[in-house]
């Protein structure tokens, strides 16, 4: 998941929200597949959507289920700009 929100401060509350089910949106790359089934015990693709300009496709986005986190969720390393 996004290390950005470890380094917002997030409190006990918000990280005790990561047990809940989680919306996760991604956009998607040919050929990447995002590795969440290694971090989640359950993931359940929910859908896509594109994004277009008249005719031309600019992004695609895929929307995901993700339930039981198997470890630590929040990246606590440092920015890069303190290390």
């Amino acid at each position: 998941m996004n290390g950005q929100i470890g380094r917002l401060g997030a409190t006990q509350n918000a990280i005790n929200i990561v047990g809940a089910p989680t919306d996760y949106v991604r956009e998607i790359w040919p050929g990447q597949e995002a590795p969440l089934s290694d971090a989640f015990a359950r993931v359940e693709k929910v859908g896509e959507t594109e994004r277009k300009r008249g005719p031309l496709l600019i992004e695609t986005y895929a929307l995901h289920l993700l339930q039981g986190p198997k470890g630590e969720v929040f990246d606590r390393a440092p920015p890069p700009e303190l290390k």
